[in-house]
């Protein structure tokens, strides 16, 4: 039988690249914008965007704040990006 852990969407599945994305993206930031925080592409951001949606299977960003909120703690931050 698999863990809980296993079939449960965690942030802990995301790379800190695409955790950072998705707290911006959380928030309402569009593409252009986090990619400008990022010092990324606005393509970029939309694929890691989107391998955060399949990671925490959900399906819009409304979706992905509220899962943002159930699993990421008040210390998540996102670091080295401009304000």
């Amino acid at each position: 039988m698999s863990s809980l852990t296993a079939n449960t969407p965690s942030c802990q599945r995301l790379t800190p690249a695409e955790r950072q994305v998705a707290l911006l993206a959380a928030d309402g930031l569009p593409y252009k914008i986090i990619a400008r925080r990022l010092d990324k592409s606005p393509a970029t951001v939309r694929n890691q965007l989107h391998a955060v949606y399949q990671k925490l299977a959900v399906a819009n960003r409304a979706a992905l704040a509220g899962r943002m909120r159930q699993c990421c703690s008040g210390s998540d931050i996102v670091s080295g990006a401009p304000a």
